[in-house]
């Protein structure tokens, strides 16, 4: 006997026959879960890529300005973030200072005594015949811009070479020349009249 349209059987389960109780034995959606796995292997194949470009092409070890960017005897800072930083948190890097055409300077900032981050301070050549000095903030040494000790220093700052490509100063970054030794008992310095250079590693700076 067949039932009129709209009656339902007593025994007739009742709702929508997709809708209810969510079935937690049958097998769910696997997509989601595929594309964020894919999306993490995306992620670390770029990160590779780029460790393996950095390293085949290395971060360029030259600093360069043009000539018109500093004033004659002025020393303009040039940082250098590899050459790490003092323990107030001060970027070492060079102060390069132009003198003539074709003749310039490029000294380290960090004081080999302290190893602090040397400042330049216009005011502060006062009565040693300097425009100005490099200040070392942590104690009394006092630095011409050519990186001679004016005071309290046993020995100049190291020096980086520096050339002129036409209207450009390049200071190159791979070698140093140990400052000259002020007092007999001066050590990691230059003897007078005996350069000692040494290679700049590609991260962070030689020893005192």
């Amino acid at each position: 006997m067949w039932d009129a349209p709209g009656r339902r059987r007593d025994n007739e389960p009742t709702g929508d026959a997709l809708g209810g109780t969510p079935d937690d034995t049958r097998p769910t959606n696997p997509w989601p879960r595929l594309l964020a796995f894919a999306g993490v292997v995306l992620i670390m194949v770029v990160l590779a890529a780029t460790c393996v470009v950095s390293y085949a092409d290395p971060p360029d070890r030259e600093l360069r300005a043009r000539v018109t960017e500093f004033t004659l005897g002025v020393p303009r800072f040039m940082p250098v973030t590899t050459f790490g930083a003092d323990a107030g948190g001060h970027t070492y890097g060079a102060w390069v200072t132009v003198t003539a055409r074709n003749e310039a300077t490029a000294v380290l900032s960090r004081n080999p005594d302290t190893l602090c981050h040397v400042r330049w301070d216009a005011g502060a050549g006062a009565g040693t015949g300097q425009p100005g000095a490099l200040v070392d903030p942590c104690g009394p040494a006092r630095f011409a811009a050519d990186g001679s000790a004016l005071a309290s220093s046993p020995r100049d700052l190291h020096r980086f070479p520096v050339r002129f490509d036409g209207e450009v100063v390049t200071v190159n970054l791979t070698t140093i020349t140990l400052g000259t030794c002020r007092t007999d008992a001066a050590t990691g310095c230059s003897k007078p009249g005996q350069s000692e250079v040494r290679t700049v590693p590609q991260t962070g700076l030689p020893g005192r």
